[in-house]
Formats: structure tokens, sequence, C-alpha cells
């Protein structure tokens, strides 16, 4: 009986993806719960996308997701995902600029405040990258460009005194400042 368990959950997701069609879809759990409501588009090239607005469950009804696609089926505008408490886990944004895809990610710490801020161009790291502490005081600032470390990445403490200055040129470290606290000071 077991066996026949795991093959099918091992299988839902497939048996699920087969009873998606073109128009708008809404998946339910066992429990009658709302799992997914989207709406889903055949392409030219015979794939079927998701388009417009895209919202998931969890099986005890508290929204899991919320997510935009363009009508190729590209990830476009505000998404946010929420834990099964309904704690914000994370929220980003899409754009298209000069045929790239950008996209900027702020993750949450358990009490609500900023985690860090991730930003991307065509799914690789680029850009700022900033960590903060649970009291919201800045703990690092990195550079990307194109997935490589560049530039000089800052450390604070968490009285936002800075611990050290790391310099990468294309992914190297080439350099590191460590500062004294007051507490090693003599």
């Amino acid at each position: 009986m077991k066996t026949k368990q795991i093959w099918l959950l091992a299988c839902l997701p497939l048996l699920l993806s087969a009873c998606v069609i073109e128009g708008e879809n809404r998946l339910i759990y066992l429990n009658g719960q709302p799992k997914a409501v989207f709406t889903a588009r055949r392409l030219e090239d015979g794939r079927l996308v998701k388009v417009g607005a895209c919202s998931t469950w969890f099986a005890n009804g508290q929204l899991q997701s919320v997510e935009h696609y363009d009508e190729r089926g590209l990830p476009i505008g505000k998404w946010v995902y929420w834990d099964m408490s309904g704690k914000k886990l994370c929220e980003g944004e899409f754009r298209q600029e000069h045929n790239d895809l950008l996209s900027v990610w702020t993750f949450f710490h358990e009490n609500g405040s900023p985690c860090r801020s991730e930003t991307y161009t065509n799914g690789k790291k680029h850009g700022k990258w900033l960590y903060w502490h649970e009291d919201s005081v800045l703990c690092q600032e990195s550079h990307y460009q194109n997935d490589t470390a560049i530039g000089n990445w800052t450390f604070w403490d968490k009285r936002g005194r800075v611990l050290k200055v790391e310099e990468y040129e294309h992914g190297i470290k080439r350099n590191e400042i460590i500062y004294k606290t007051s507490s090693e000071e003599k």
C-alpha cells in the first residue's frame, strides 16, 4: 500500500501537468481547497505557457504565491511568495528593458524586516546586492556583473560599524581591509 502512495505522489505533478488546458485552469486539492488558478495559452511553436496572473495556495487555504506572465509566457510584474502561516517570504519585480529581463528580489526575516535584496539580468546576478541584520541594520553590500563578483564588498556589524571591505576584480578577491571594532581595540 505504501508503495502505491509513493508512486502516486511521485506521479502527481505529471498527472496535474497533463490536466492543463488552453484557457483558464483551476486546480484543487483533494480536500476541495484551491491549489492554483491560471490561464494557459498555446504559442505558435506548440508550447503551452501561463499568461496573466497565476495564484497558488497551500492545502490549508493560505495563499502561497502570486505570479504574472506576459503573452509569451515570460515573467513580468510583481511576484510574491508566502509561507504556510501567511508570512511574506519574498517579493520580486520583473521587467523588460532593451531586450533584457531584469528582476529585483527582496527576502524577509521571520520578523518581517528585509533580509536581503538581489538584482538579476537575464537570470544572472547583476548589480548591487544588500543584506540586513534582523534589526534592519545593513550587514553587507556586494556587487555583481554577469554572475561575477566585482568592486568593493563592505561588511558591517550589528551596530553599523564597518568590519571589513573586500575588493573583487573579475570574480577574484584582490584586496581585503579588516577594521578593528572598539571591543578589539586596546
